[in-house]
């Protein structure tokens, strides 16, 4: 049997640090997939951005999402939108 676990990304106030450490967690004990959906009732991780966290600190678990709203950052610029907790995706390898 596999189980996944949902990855807190549309959590309000849970910081980049958290979501990458829980990410590592559900690797370590055993979990199969992390899954996030995407939101436009309150601010949240962009799902892409949280999987991309996700996956430099884990090595087998996959990532899968519902919901991905492209339409709603679509004339965002990837760079700008590129932040977890403040921090640019290329930082994001330092959370190894």
């Amino acid at each position: 049997m596999e189980i996944g676990i949902g990855l807190p990304a549309t959590i309000p106030g849970v910081d980049g640090e958290s979501l990458v450490e829980w990410a590592r967690r559900a690797e370590r004990h055993g979990f199969s997939t992390l899954g996030t959906i995407d939101r436009l009732v309150y601010p949240n991780y962009d799902p892409l951005i949280a999987f991309a966290a996700a996956a430099v600190v884990t090595e087998r678990i996959r990532l899968t999402s519902d919901v991905i709203l492209y339409s709603a950052g679509a004339n965002m610029n990837f760079e700008e939108s590129g932040s977890v907790s403040g921090k640019k995706l290329d930082d994001i390898r330092s959370w190894q």
